[in-house]
Protein backbone atom coordinates (compact mmCIF):
# COMPACT_ATOMS: atom_id res chain seq x y z
CA UNK A 1 0.00 0.00 0.00
CA UNK A 2 1.28 3.31 -1.14
CA UNK A 3 1.51 5.39 2.13
CA UNK A 4 1.64 9.24 2.11
CA UNK A 5 4.99 10.21 2.26
CA UNK A 6 6.09 7.82 -0.30
CA UNK A 7 3.13 9.03 -3.00
CA UNK A 8 4.25 12.74 -1.94
CA UNK A 9 7.94 11.50 -3.05
CA UNK A 10 7.19 10.87 -6.43
CA UNK A 11 7.94 12.76 -9.71
CA UNK A 12 5.87 15.47 -10.76
CA UNK A 13 6.63 18.85 -12.71
CA UNK A 14 7.45 21.62 -11.11
CA UNK A 15 6.36 25.42 -12.36
CA UNK A 16 9.50 26.64 -12.58
CA UNK A 17 11.34 24.11 -15.23
CA UNK A 18 7.90 22.47 -16.58
CA UNK A 19 8.37 21.84 -20.14
CA UNK A 20 5.29 23.24 -22.42
CA UNK A 21 3.56 19.67 -22.29
CA UNK A 22 4.30 19.53 -18.37
CA UNK A 23 3.01 23.40 -18.04
CA UNK A 24 -0.17 22.73 -20.01
CA UNK A 25 -0.99 19.86 -17.16
CA UNK A 26 -0.03 22.23 -14.49
CA UNK A 27 -2.73 24.40 -15.57
CA UNK A 28 -4.91 21.73 -15.08
CA UNK A 29 -4.15 20.44 -12.17
CA UNK A 30 -4.82 23.79 -10.72
CA UNK A 31 -8.41 24.82 -12.98
CA UNK A 32 -9.34 21.42 -10.78
CA UNK A 33 -8.47 22.37 -7.60
CA UNK A 34 -10.41 25.17 -7.64
CA UNK A 35 -12.99 23.74 -9.04
CA UNK A 36 -13.43 21.14 -6.37
CA UNK A 37 -12.60 23.96 -3.83
CA UNK A 38 -15.04 26.49 -4.87
CA UNK A 39 -17.82 23.57 -5.05
CA UNK A 40 -16.91 22.47 -1.74
CA UNK A 41 -17.68 25.96 -0.06
CA UNK A 42 -20.79 26.86 -2.08
CA UNK A 43 -21.71 23.43 -0.67
CA UNK A 44 -20.25 24.82 2.94
CA UNK A 45 -18.43 21.44 2.78
CA UNK A 46 -15.34 22.49 4.41
CA UNK A 47 -14.27 22.15 8.15
CA UNK A 48 -11.09 23.15 7.09
CA UNK A 49 -9.48 24.25 3.68
CA UNK A 50 -7.93 21.80 1.75
CA UNK A 51 -4.09 22.72 1.06
CA UNK A 52 -4.28 24.21 -2.82
CA UNK A 53 -0.36 23.47 -3.36
CA UNK A 54 -0.86 19.71 -2.10
CA UNK A 55 -4.38 18.90 -4.15
CA UNK A 56 -1.97 20.16 -6.76
CA UNK A 57 0.84 18.13 -6.50
CA UNK A 58 -1.45 14.74 -5.99
CA UNK A 59 -2.90 15.55 -9.36
CA UNK A 60 0.32 16.00 -10.89
CA UNK A 61 1.78 12.68 -9.04
CA UNK A 62 -1.12 10.79 -10.21
CA UNK A 63 -1.16 12.48 -13.77
CA UNK A 64 2.35 11.57 -14.47
CA UNK A 65 3.03 8.33 -12.64
CA UNK A 66 -0.04 5.98 -12.52
CA UNK A 67 -0.84 3.21 -14.76
CA UNK A 68 -3.72 2.09 -16.63
CA UNK A 69 -6.48 1.81 -14.32
CA UNK A 70 -4.92 5.27 -12.41
CA UNK A 71 -2.87 2.96 -9.90
CA UNK A 72 -0.14 4.30 -8.55
CA UNK A 73 2.77 1.80 -6.96
CA UNK A 74 5.26 2.55 -4.61
CA UNK A 75 8.71 1.29 -6.83
CA UNK A 76 7.47 0.79 -10.41
CA UNK A 77 5.92 4.29 -10.28
CA UNK A 78 9.77 5.66 -10.28
CA UNK A 79 11.01 3.24 -12.91
CA UNK A 80 11.29 5.70 -16.33
CA UNK A 81 10.10 5.12 -19.59
CA UNK A 82 12.03 3.90 -22.75
CA UNK A 83 10.58 2.56 -26.26
CA UNK A 84 12.76 -0.06 -26.20
CA UNK A 85 12.74 -0.78 -22.13
CA UNK A 86 14.93 -3.88 -20.71
CA UNK A 87 12.62 -4.28 -17.87
CA UNK A 88 8.73 -5.65 -18.37
CA UNK A 89 5.96 -4.87 -15.49
CA UNK A 90 4.80 -8.23 -14.29
CA UNK A 91 1.22 -8.49 -12.97
CA UNK A 92 -0.03 -10.75 -10.43
CA UNK A 93 -3.30 -10.40 -9.53
CA UNK A 94 -3.93 -13.57 -7.40
CA UNK A 95 -2.42 -11.69 -4.39
CA UNK A 96 -1.89 -15.18 -2.97
CA UNK A 97 1.06 -16.59 -5.23
CA UNK A 98 2.46 -13.61 -4.53
CA UNK A 99 6.09 -13.90 -2.33
CA UNK A 100 6.47 -12.32 0.50
CA UNK A 101 10.03 -12.26 0.14
CA UNK A 102 9.68 -10.71 -3.08
CA UNK A 103 11.78 -7.06 -2.38
CA UNK A 104 10.77 -5.92 -6.47
CA UNK A 105 7.27 -6.80 -5.80
CA UNK A 106 5.00 -4.35 -4.60
CA UNK A 107 2.27 -5.14 -1.76
CA UNK A 108 -0.75 -5.04 -5.11
CA UNK A 109 1.24 -8.09 -6.86
CA UNK A 110 3.13 -5.54 -9.34
CA UNK A 111 7.02 -6.71 -10.05
CA UNK A 112 9.60 -5.67 -12.22
CA UNK A 113 10.94 -8.61 -14.42
CA UNK A 114 14.09 -8.41 -16.99
CA UNK A 115 13.25 -8.40 -20.72
CA UNK A 116 16.72 -8.39 -21.47
CA UNK A 117 20.24 -8.51 -20.03
CA UNK A 118 21.16 -5.19 -17.94
CA UNK A 119 24.57 -4.41 -17.84
CA UNK A 120 25.89 -3.15 -14.34
CA UNK A 121 24.84 0.59 -13.86
CA UNK A 122 22.69 0.87 -16.70
CA UNK A 123 19.27 2.30 -16.03
CA UNK A 124 16.11 0.02 -15.68
CA UNK A 125 13.29 1.23 -17.68
CA UNK A 126 9.88 -0.07 -18.89
CA UNK A 127 7.83 1.07 -21.29
CA UNK A 128 4.34 3.36 -20.27
CA UNK A 129 2.97 2.64 -23.96
CA UNK A 130 1.52 -0.91 -23.58
CA UNK A 131 0.96 -2.27 -27.14
CA UNK A 132 1.58 0.81 -28.53
CA UNK A 133 5.31 0.22 -27.96
CA UNK A 134 5.21 -1.87 -31.59
CA UNK A 135 3.80 1.45 -33.54
CA UNK A 136 5.43 4.41 -35.27
CA UNK A 137 7.38 7.12 -33.39
CA UNK A 138 4.87 9.67 -34.30
CA UNK A 139 2.45 7.79 -33.01
CA UNK A 140 4.41 6.77 -29.90
CA UNK A 141 5.41 10.47 -29.37
CA UNK A 142 1.35 11.74 -29.30
CA UNK A 143 0.25 8.90 -26.82
CA UNK A 144 3.11 10.04 -24.45
CA UNK A 145 2.96 13.66 -24.92
CA UNK A 146 -0.81 13.66 -24.01
CA UNK A 147 -0.81 10.62 -21.25
CA UNK A 148 2.61 11.59 -19.71
CA UNK A 149 3.68 15.08 -20.93
CA UNK A 150 6.36 14.49 -22.02
CA UNK A 151 8.67 13.98 -25.15
CA UNK A 152 10.51 10.84 -25.49
CA UNK A 153 13.98 11.07 -26.19
CA UNK A 154 15.33 7.43 -25.50
CA UNK A 155 17.48 5.64 -27.75
CA UNK A 156 15.06 4.08 -30.18
CA UNK A 157 13.45 7.78 -30.08
CA UNK A 158 16.78 8.90 -30.90
CA UNK A 159 17.74 6.35 -33.71
CA UNK A 160 14.74 6.70 -35.43
CA UNK A 161 14.35 10.48 -35.58
CA UNK A 162 18.04 10.85 -36.96
CA UNK A 163 16.90 7.68 -39.61
CA UNK A 164 13.46 9.95 -40.21
CA UNK A 165 16.18 13.46 -41.21
CA UNK A 166 18.50 11.28 -43.13
CA UNK A 167 15.41 9.46 -45.67
CA UNK A 168 14.12 13.12 -46.09
CA UNK A 169 17.38 14.27 -47.08
CA UNK A 170 17.80 11.46 -50.14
Amino acid sequence: VLKEKEFLNLYYPKQATASKEEQDIIQVAKLAVEYIISEQQQQQNLHQPPDQEILERVMLIWSCNSFEGGLIYPKISRINHSCNPNAIVQTNHDSSKISKGDDDADDDGQSIRTARKIKVGEEITISYLGLFAYAERPVRQAILKKTKHFVCTCVRCEQEKQEGMKDSAS
